[in-house]
């Protein structure tokens, strides 16, 4: 499968009560993202809802880490992120890239930062594969626009651009020597790549302990990327929903 689509979840600051310093939302949501290899299929998985947030530590969803610095329209981050993209060749429906090795998810460590000004949102992170996997590293960086409708209702719109470096690169959308002569597909190496996204959606309060989110993200594959024999589209797409109450 492709990359997982809880990768678009956001950090949408949330109101906490004033009477502590922790939050906590617990519930059950919904991930969706297409096809990224040739031969994959769209995939739609549940998954537990879990978000924590106090004056040093924090956990939301797949990804969470330490507050290294904060103050009420910034903080600095120490973060640990569940890296997803990944393929199994074995079920994948073409011959030639079942003959390829396995694509791994990883772990990326790191920094990020938020700052919030009275013209949007701004969030910049920089992860490093830890595990070894790629070899490699990531970092991005995001503009979004919030627009209340009503008291209960928060929109928002995004876009960001995203880096990615030539081992990590190359580790999902490159094809090795060996793996060419085993599945007829061409060498490659995909190289270093920049790649613009966008992102939109909608969380509504049906109460005050009651939420929905429901969040989606559109990227433009870079060259690196698309010309991959392995890669079939010119794009890549995810959503996520998710149903939560705070405690």
């Amino acid at each position: 499968v492709g990359a997982s689509a809880q990768d678009v979840v956001l950090d949408v600051p949330q109101e906490k009560e004033k009477t502590r310093s922790w939050a906590l939302s617990l519930g059950l949501g919904i991930g969706a993202n297409g096809a990224l290899y040739m031969g994959d299929s769209a995939t739609v998985l549940p998954f537990p809802y879990v978000e924590f947030d106090s004056k040093y530590l924090f956990w939301s969803v797949f990804h969470g880490g330490v507050h290294l610095y904060q103050t009420e329209n910034f903080k600095l981050d120490f973060v640990a992120h569940y890296l997803s993209n990944q393929m199994d060749a074995s079920e994948n429906d073409y011959a030639s890239m079942k003959r390829l090795d396995d694509r791994k998810a990883t772990l990326g460590v790191g920094l990020a930062i938020e700052y919030i000004s009275p013209v949007g949102i701004i969030q910049a992170d920089f992860k490093a594969d830890v595990l070894g996997t790629t070899g490699g590293f990531t970092a991005s960086a995001i503009y979004y626009l919030p627009y209340m409708l009503g008291e209960k209702t928060l929109l928002l719109g995004g876009v960001g651009v995203e880096y990615n470096s030539a081992d990590y690169n190359d580790y999902y959308f490159g094809i090795s020597g060996k793996e060419s002569a085993a599945s007829g597909l061409a060498a490659y190496e995909a190289g270093q790549s920049f790649n613009v996204y966008f992102e939109a959606g909608v969380i509504h309060n049906f109460t005050e302990k009651i939420s929905l989110t429901v969040m989606a993200q559109y990227s433009l594959l870079p060259g690196g990327r698309k010309d991959s024999r392995m890669v079939v589209w010119s794009s890549d797409w995810k959503m996520i929903s998710g149903l939560w109450y705070s405690f």
